[in-house]
């Protein structure tokens, strides 16, 4: 995980200090007293030049802007993630071979995803009078691991995570019919004998289902299945209408004489290969399955995972990669985020600058050919920063997923979130505005005398479309109507468009001539109600074409979010419920929607979005705004509870139903407006595909159980921890290794330590994990001592670390503190 500080060497095509790397040093120093501490920055110049003043120097971080300390430089935020200390004075600059130290204060780095990553400097050079980007190497250090433990509430430490653990009672008595999620219903046959599968499976089914037979075989083989091998037990794949609990639902025979799937339709057969796929993970051959009938089907018809791929781009290639793990569990949505302030990441035909400037970003962006640098992308862009799917692509993945049973949902997020297509259409406007008026102003999306003041969620001041402007819907509506256009020649599914709707900031319109004017003539006394008209255009073109109008809550609620927006039609408006923190009575809001007649998919922040780190660990990347998130969190979503949901395994005190009395409760006639559950991966905290799947892996496992499984089955802490532990086992003993054999990485859980007496205990929550500690203060590796049962420590040692280890991947490190040892006697 260390490896998003990436080391840079400079190129040598830059034309100045093209010898050696500038370096930086940056160490998180002591407490200033007022709540912030110090942050000690060097500049380190190993070139042949002088860097001379002026000169900038920029970075990203998601932490608040630093303010220096020192009169030679000033810090400053530029947009968003994007921050920059500058120099002030001729005396900042930096001679061959000298450095220059400044201090900073403000935030405190807890968290790698707040580290700065990926500086770059913009200097003078001598020669021309020019300037030029010149990359360096930072040298980051956190703050000592000890002093986080005292300062940050809850840490993560040796004892704490102990505790946590021992809570856990893993077993590895696992039936292979033991999978996730849990099948309905699995009933023995004790009158025929076993299934023996030698290693090698045959596939038949007609015609009908060959697309079916295709995947299922694709899928056996990279689970290291033979098909059609010498011996090959008979999987058969059928058609059976008298099934009767929808088009998902399936029975699977087990016999000695083979394996027969059915299903009323071929949605059903396939999420029955699924099942089977699942029940030999992790087994070995010959593998002896126990004779049984087996009837299952999902809770909810939507069980999705959202993507987001505009704050950080991942290819095609890959996002087929996420498609095949959702069909491992049976998902059946992909809410594929395309678009927001930092990225526009799908070609629109007859719009080419909505890629050619959204979807890059790099240090030049003052030319309008680009977007400034965000979330670690730095000085070009990079594989993360940069990137969009052409047509072409964007219609394979339509197909890739319809193959396998999944919808894809496409957000246009509007009108805040918006600064990449404002952009664009900004330039697009420069582009034309003195040969082709008209087409200038075609698509503009922003007043250019607006003075309205306002600060977004992501510190931006220039994110909201100008909805009051003609062009504004003009944009809207071709965007859409191409995007129909490819779902149509894809062959693939379209029901809903998401439109975002969410953070719009307070404050915008209000300064604009053209948005006051325009309200004016409407006779409309509030920026909501200019909000509110804009979103029905949107749903009136979209519903006579089949496509219901979806987005977060905030567009079917009002009041600052705490009310439900009854001046909308919301019983034709999808809601995606997230704010379920509890301030501010924010959680309930999601019934109150849901008894509404608003239909409703839970997005609960504080349990299914991913993105969030998975403890407060200095190592765990993510956000925390929603608290910590790991894979029991998401486990323990309870639909029809959602007060419920918050129960985790760090407090037993979490199961409290009578903390929950006088909040809006669920009318069960209403019920059926939760139209399912969803996890979120948003892209602020990953910069490649590996950090993609760690953050998301095993989270992604208790959002396709609760979609699967909608009601929980534990009624005190002790049920639920024990639910917790089955799931681990299943967990740890199948799963990983079927992501490791799939070349998928994943999140182990660390070890916890503890002292008794002079002896080091270790456990883990996991049945296989093995755990390796070092004494010297050394991160430990897979050549590190094993820990297998307690081991004596000398009185010098002052600290333990230990990580966990399965299939080699590692968890983070755990740190024991211990006392220090007393000063030698003279």
């Amino acid at each position: 995980m260390r490896n998003l500080l990436y080391p840079f060497i400079l190129s040598a095509t830059l034309p100045i200090f093209a010898q050696q790397p500038i370096s930086l040093k940056w160490t998180t120093g002591e407490e200033t007293g007022d709540g912030s501490r110090l942050n000690h920055l060097t500049i380190i110049n190993n070139s042949a030049d002088t860097i001379r003043a002026p000169w900038q120097l920029y970075y990203g971080s998601q932490s608040p802007v630093l303010v220096s300390r020192s009169p030679l430089a000033e810090a400053v935020q530029i947009c968003g993630t994007h921050h920059a200390i500058r120099s002030l004075s001729d005396e900042a600059a930096i001679a061959p071979g000298d450095s220059l130290a400044l201090s900073l204060s403000g935030y405190y780095f807890h968290n790698l995803s707040f580290f700065p990553e990926n500086p770059y400097l913009i200097a003078v050079d001598g020669r021309g009078g020019s300037t030029w980007p010149i990359r360096i190497d930072l040298q980051y250090r956190e703050a000592d691991h000890r002093e986080m433990a005292g300062r940050i509430d809850n840490y993560p430490d040796g004892p704490r995570t102990y505790e946590r653990n021992a809570r856990f009672t893993p077993t590895t008595s696992l039936s292979p019919y033991h999978i996730i999620p849990e099948m309905k219903s699995v009933s023995a046959v004790a009158a025929e004998g076993p299934c023996v599968i030698s290693g090698a499976i045959t596939v038949k089914a007609p015609e009908a289902l060959s697309k079916e037979k295709r995947i299922l075989e694709e899928m056996l083989r990279r689970q290291g299945v033979k098909v059609d091998g010498e011996g090959a037990t008979a999987v058969t794949l059928e058609i059976d209408g008298s099934i009767k609990d929808g088009d998902e639902s399936y029975r699977m025979s087990i016999r000695p004489g083979g394996i027969v799937i059915s299903a009323p339709a071929p949605a059903g057969v396939f999420l029955g290969g699924s099942s089977l796929l699942a029940i030999l993970a992790g087994q070995t051959f010959p593998l002896t399955l126990e004779a049984a009938d087996i009837e299952d089907r999902p809770d909810f018809g939507y069980r999705g995972l959202h993507f987001d791929v505009a704050r950080n781009f991942t290819g095609k290639e890959d996002i087929k990669k996420i498609i095949d793990l959702m069909t491992l569990y049976k998902m059946n949505v992909l809410h594929f985020h395309l678009v927001d302030d930092e990225g526009w990441r799908l070609a629109i035909d007859g719009i080419d600058e909505l890629t050619e400037t959204g979807s890059r970003r790099t240090y030049a962006a003052d030319a309008a050919s680009s977007l400034l640098p965000a979330y670690g992308s730095g000085i070009d862009g990079g594989k993360s920063g940069n990137g969009f799917y052409s047509r072409d692509e964007f219609k394979d993945i339509l197909r890739y997923a319809a193959d396998r049973n999944i919808r894809v949902i496409p957000e246009i997020e509007l009108p805040g979130h918006a600064r990449a297509a404002i952009m664009a259409m900004n330039r697009r406007h420069e582009r034309y505005k003195d040969s082709d008026p008209a087409k200038a102003e075609e698509y503009l999306l922003a007043d250019f005398n607006d003075r309205s003041e306002y600060t977004s969620a992501q510190d931006y001041h220039d994110c909201v479309i100008n909805i009051a402007l003609p062009s504004a819907f003009n944009f809207v509506r071709d965007v859409m109507a191409d995007i129909i256009r490819m779902y149509a020649e894809a062959g693939a599914p379209l029901e809903v468009i998401h439109v975002g709707g969410d953070e719009v900031a307070a404050g915008a319109w209000e300064g604009s001539p053209v948005a006051l004017k325009y309200m004016k003539e409407k006779g409309m006394e509030s920026t909501q109600e200019l909000r509110d008209e804009f979103l029905m255009k949107i749903q009136q073109w979209l519903e006579p074409q089949g496509i219901a109008v979806a987005g977060w809550q905030d567009i079917v609620t009002r009041n600052g979010g705490k009310e439900v927006n009854t001046s909308l039609p919301v019983e034709k408006m999808i809601s995606y419920s997230w704010n379920t923190q509890p301030y501010g009575d924010m959680d309930q809001m999601t019934y109150s929607m849901v008894n509404a007649g608003c239909p409703t998919v839970l997005c609960n922040v504080n349990n299914l979005y991913m993105d969030l780190a998975y403890s407060a660990n200095v190592m765990d990347g993510g956000l925390h705004w929603g608290g910590y998130v790991d894979e029991f969190a998401t486990f323990a979503t309870n639909p029809y509870d959602i007060y419920a949901s918050a129960v985790n395994p760090d407090d037993p005190q979490s199961w409290n139903p009578e903390a929950y009395s006088g909040k809006v409760c669920l009318d069960p006639a209403m019920a059926k407006n939760i139209l399912g559950v969803q996890g979120q991966m948003w892209a602020e905290t990953y910069r490649d595909f590996d950090m993609v799947t760690e953050r998301m892996m095993p989270k992604l496992l208790g959002v396709a159980e609760r979609g699967w499984n909608a009601r929980p089955r534990w009624n005190s802490f002790g049920e639920f921890m024990s639910a917790c532990s089955d799931y681990a086992s299943r967990t740890a003993l199948n799963e990983f290794d079927r992501a490791a054999m799939m070349g998928i990485n994943y999140h182990v859980a660390p070890p916890g330590l503890k002292m008794e007496g002079a002896l080091l205990l270790a456990n883990s929550p996991y049945p296989n994990a093995t755990i390796r500690y070092t004494l010297d203060n050394t991160e430990p590796d897979e050549n590190s001592p094993l820990w297998t049962g307690p081991v004596r420590i000398g009185a010098e040692t002052e600290a333990v670390k230990a990580r966990s280890f399965i299939n080699g991947r590692a968890s983070v490190t755990t740190e024991l503190f211990l006392p220090q040892s007393p000063a030698p006697q003279k």
